[in-house]
């Protein structure tokens, strides 16, 4: 390193070759972040660097050089975050699901678009999002259905396959956040390598065998990429995992519900062999971040629609509190779109 003092104005000037190059590359990473490196006093770092060399205190000048470095290094790594969409109401909830993530280049989309309802597209209707790597419309994906599984794992495989994420998110078009996307961002950042799935043992299957024991939960998931590697090493086995599913006793309620037993037969039976040491060796949480409100639909429970006038300041603060993502939600409905932009003003605080 060469110190050069010049005596109009005292400043030290700094070459290095290294670290030119050093800036140069974080420039072109943070070119999306203009802002971080246009705060960037040099004279008073200049100054800095000079007052602790008259103190003749040279540690102080490396100290600081390496606490840039570092603050810069840690402002340009940014975490990628696919969105797993498995669509079905039609293009235009979907573009106003999508508009929640538009132009954020930290999040990449990955559609299943329901092949019941693409005669949206045949219609020329357009998908508005420029994030959108992936889109296909391959399987009948009705609720609890074998179909609804194989988009999720189609979706899942491909989002691995094109790009390193650090999460993959399930959503589904009437599901919406509650909370600034910078907070959504910030949350994976502070808690990374955290998975967040909600499983418990089933009320409503048990093996023969009873030395088994199988798991059942919410498909709406949000993983990190150690357990999405371990799950696509399976995905050869997805015939076994459903046969073992077939093998319940009472396997005729609900169709199966594939959606809601699969990941977690999965995730809890396999990868972590029903075992607590596991569990938090591959940080599963047991929970999924997205408010749900069930209510009886005949002979089985759905989520209920949510909107301002069904949802109390109580259960509003409550969701403040405890989640980012509320679901169901028709934004068609005026109501519903109230109960959004409260709950985004009450996270603002």
């Amino acid at each position: 390193m060469i110190i050069e003092k010049k005596k109009s104005n005292k400043i030290l000037y700094i070459k290095h070759n290294s670290i030119n190059k050093y800036f140069s590359k974080i420039q072109k990473v943070n070119s999306q972040n203009k802002n971080i490196l246009s705060k960037i006093d040099i004279k008073l770092w200049n100054r800095t660097i000079y007052k602790a060399k008259k103190e003749k205190a040279y540690f102080k000048i490396i100290f600081i050089l390496l606490l840039i470095l570092f603050v810069f290094d840690l402002h340009s790594k940014s975490m990628k975050h696919s969105i797993l969409l498995l669509s079905s109401y039609g293009i235009d909830y979907l573009n106003n699901f999508l508009s929640q993530f538009n132009i954020d280049k930290r999040f990449d989309i990955y559609i299943h678009y329901d092949k019941e309802t693409k005669a949206d597209i045949d219609k020329g209707k357009q998908i508005i999002n420029s994030n959108i790597k992936y889109f296909n419309y391959k399987y009948k994906s009705p609720r609890f259905s074998l179909g609804m599984v194989k988009a999720m794992f189609e979706l899942l495989s491909q989002a691995y396959k094109r790009g390193a994420y650090d999460y993959y998110h399930f959503f589904s078009e009437s599901c919406y956040l509650v909370k600034p996307i910078e907070q959504f961002y910030k949350f994976f950042l502070i808690n990374k390598g955290n998975s967040y799935v909600q499983y418990g043992l089933s009320k409503y299957f048990s093996y023969k065998n009873k030395t088994n024991i199988l798991y059942k939960g919410s498909q709406w998931m949000t993983l990190h990429n150690s357990l999405v590697k371990e799950i696509i090493k399976r995905k050869p086995l997805f015939t076994k995992y459903i046969e073992e599913i077939q093998k319940t006793t009472n396997y005729k309620i609900r169709n199966g519900a594939y959606d809601e037993f699969i990941f977690q037969h999965i995730i809890a039976s396999d990868i972590c062999q029903n075992n607590p040491d596991s569990f938090k060796k591959y940080k599963v949480i047991n929970k999924n971040l997205r408010f749900i409100r069930w209510r009886n639909c005949k002979k089985e429970y759905c989520p209920n629609f949510l909107n301002i006038t069904n949802v109390s300041e109580k259960e509003s603060d409550y969701i403040k509190k405890n989640f980012f993502i509320i679901r169901k939600i028709n934004f068609k409905d005026k109501n519903a779109i109230k109960l959004i932009n409260k709950l985004k003003y009450l996270s603002s605080f």
